[in-house]
């Protein structure tokens, strides 16, 4: 039984609501499979390295050495792709270009300003839905742009508060809202049995407001830590909580420029059967009736046929600095693969301009 619906991919927060229409439940359901995977953060996260006691030419520090009236600004490129054996099909790409600002500088750390200047999008990406999402589109660049997050980081640049979170938030419940009354499909979905209030139960201002910060942290997730120069890689084996996964890191330094480079790419090993339990579970979640009862049965029925691998989750982040710790350019990626088919998101963060050393 084919039936069309739309479910939130796990990244809407930080595409502010894109909406990814697909061909039939299940392969819906099988294409969120990211959305409820459980990924160790204290494995993807290179942020958690603890410090090694070594010389100090063996190791790389992430610190900020910024100025008061320092300016940075960065393009951020999102793009989603579904793949198909040698088939590759590109969904999304999103562009967004963002300023910091160092407003102050004092022994105790910085006070900083995050904003945002421009959106754009590609929308012979979108498909089929460009329409659509040019009119989101359309609401975010007359709402969003001009947005500042107000933030402070400590000494060595981790971000240890975001000053203006309670206007942040007044003003996502006021773009949720647009955004939310430019979808014509929502109330189309409960008529034919799909749970509508839970498809948006989730979908808040808290989450609105993790979206404006989403790669501000990323930005600086790695400031305050020390990293050895080389490569390792290691192995995990599955525990109760936890998936098998094997996992590779590397660290460079230029002795001339002295910027220097991490790479953290790990692959998160999820059983077949897994796959089959969180299926059944997106169903009970989002679908009622007799639609649930008919898409239950779909996915029994062609489970055994379609699904016939362990899945594959890859986290892959590169991130490299300029000598002075401001981020020069960042890539994150995460693929969920089963066979040769599957999906992955990708950002891109690159800077664009850069003014420094601007002293009183």
């Amino acid at each position: 039984m084919e039936i069309c619906v739309d479910l939130w991919h796990k990244s809407v927060s930080s595409n502010m609501k894109y909406l990814r229409p697909f061909s039939s439940v299940l392969s819906a359901l099988f294409l969120s499979l990211t959305s409820i995977v459980a990924y160790p953060s204290e494995t993807m996260s290179v942020a958690s390295t603890e410090p090694v006691a070594q010389a100090e030419d063996s190791l790389v520090s992430v610190i900020a050495w910024f100025n008061k009236r320092d300016t940075m600004t960065y393009w951020i490129n999102e793009s989603k792709w579904a793949f198909d054996g040698q088939d590759t099909l590109k969904n999304m790409d999103v562009s967004t270009k963002v300023m910091i600002n160092v407003l102050d500088s004092t022994k105790k750390g910085y006070r900083m300003e995050y904003r945002f200047m421009d959106f754009g999008m590609d929308t012979a990406a979108a498909g089929m839905t460009s329409g659509f999402i040019g009119d989101i589109m359309e609401t975010l660049r007359n709402k969003v742009v001009g947005t500042t997050v107000k933030f402070r980081t400590d000494e060595v640049g981790q971000i240890t508060k975001i000053d203006n979170e309670g206007e942040l938030r007044k003003q996502a419940k006021s773009v949720l809202a647009d955004v939310i009354g430019a979808m014509p499909f929502v109330d189309s979905l409960a008529a034919v049995g799909i749970r509508t209030d839970k498809l948006l139960k989730g979908i808040d201002a808290d989450m609105m407001v993790d979206s404006y910060i989403e790669e501000l942290e990323m930005l600086f997730q790695c400031h305050g830590n020390q990293y050895s120069i080389g490569e390792t890689s290691s192995h995990n084996e599955a525990t109760d909580t936890e998936y098998a996964s094997d996992t590779y890191m590397a660290v460079w330094s230029d002795p001339e420029s002295y910027k220097y480079e991490i790479v953290v790419d790990i692959n998160n090993y999820i059983p077949r059967e897994d796959i089959r339990n969180m299926l059944g579970d997106l169903v009970d979640i989002f679908l009622e009736g007799d639609v649930a009862d008919s898409v239950r049965l779909e996915m029994d029925s062609g489970f055994e046929g379609s699904v016939k691998e362990d899945a594959v989750y890859n986290s892959y982040l590169y991130i490299s600095y300029f000598p002075d710790g401001w981020p020069e350019e960042l890539v994150y990626q995460e693929t969920v693969r089963i066979g040769d088919k599957g999906k992955a998101d990708q950002k891109y963060i690159v800077w664009d301009y850069r003014s420094i050393g601007n002293f009183d």
